[in-house]
């Protein structure tokens, strides 16, 4: 298990611009486990171009959890990294699909999320903005570009788990929440049939700015659906009132099935906005770092 903390520019008016915040993001996914798979088109840190266009990803990498289940239910994921919502501005975007094939040329197959955009920054950036990561061979967390008012965005995979948060090979549990827009979603995977997506699943009170009593606070998990029922929740990201941890970037340890666990809030409130169910604007979410 890895943490890591990237204080990275969101800018692409240059290659080296371009490479400067995309190889540290693709450094860390290596150094959680989660590798590189053999699909062709690739990109190569050392030589890529900046792409040109709109909404445009035209940098790609193809990973792989390398767990234990890897062999019951294979999870895979492309990465994009391109040119955000202006061809005039070079601003940065990333994005995300997730499934459990690949076709070998750079595609993800059928039985897969849809391609989201999981960070969008309109204007290049001229200050670094922190990226919080974490992940292991089975299990990845991107808070990205967290103190952008418009950008900051959050992305977590991780398998289905059981009563005791222990990883089960029933489904892939994914949550896109790309700041500013409609692209907050959770997908509910599993090795075949339907593909359950929905808005996330964050339920909260609808009114307050805290929960907290003494030194202990409340945890809102993200819930995932399938069939009419409610699954486990994942582990991966929580949310809380802002009040109850407004520090962003510091680490603490919470009990989670009886597992002392290290999450960090991230603190953005604006990136939190539709994300949750209820109405509460003074909700934020943390992240597991460790």
């Amino acid at each position: 298990m890895v943490a890591t903390t990237l204080n990275l520019i969101p800018n692409s008016t240059t290659d080296a611009e371009f490479r400067a915040w995309g190889k540290p993001i693709s450094d860390a996914l290596t150094s959680f486990g989660l590798t590189k798979t053999a699909d062709t088109g690739q990109v190569d840190w050392a030589t890529v171009i900046k792409p040109t266009g709109t909404n445009i990803y035209a940098a790609y990498e193809i990973r792989q959890f390398t767990d234990d289940l890897q062999s019951t239910l294979p999870i895979f994921f492309k990465i994009g990294f391109g040119l955000g919502a202006s061809t005039t501005l070079n601003g940065s975007g990333i994005s995300i699909q997730v499934g459990t094939s690949t076709n070998g040329a750079g595609a993800i197959g059928s039985q897969s999320s849809p391609v989201n955009r999981a960070i969008v920054s309109t204007a290049p950036q001229t200050t670094a903005h922190p990226c919080y990561l974490s992940g292991s061979n089975n299990r990845l967390c991107m808070g990205l570009f967290n103190t952008l008012s418009q950008g900051a965005s959050y992305l977590f995979i991780e398998r289905s788990k059981n009563t005791s948060s222990s990883d089960t090979g029933e489904a892939i549990l994914v949550h896109t929440c790309l700041s500013t827009s409609a692209a907050r979603y959770n997908y509910y995977i599993k090795p075949s049939g339907l593909i359950v997506e929905e808005p996330s699943g964050i339920f909260t009170p609808a009114i307050g700015t805290t929960a907290a009593v003494g030194n202990q606070i409340a945890i809102y998990p993200n819930l995932f659906f399938d069939g009419g029922f409610i699954k486990n929740p994942g582990i991966t990201h929580f949310a809380h009132y802002v009040n109850d941890n407004s520090v962003a970037g510091v680490p603490f340890t919470i009990p989670i099935a009886g597992v002392n666990r290290t999450y960090i809030s991230l603190g953005n409130v604006s990136a939190m906005a539709g994300v949750t169910r209820g109405g509460s604007s003074n909700i934020i979410m943390m992240m597991l770092y460790e």
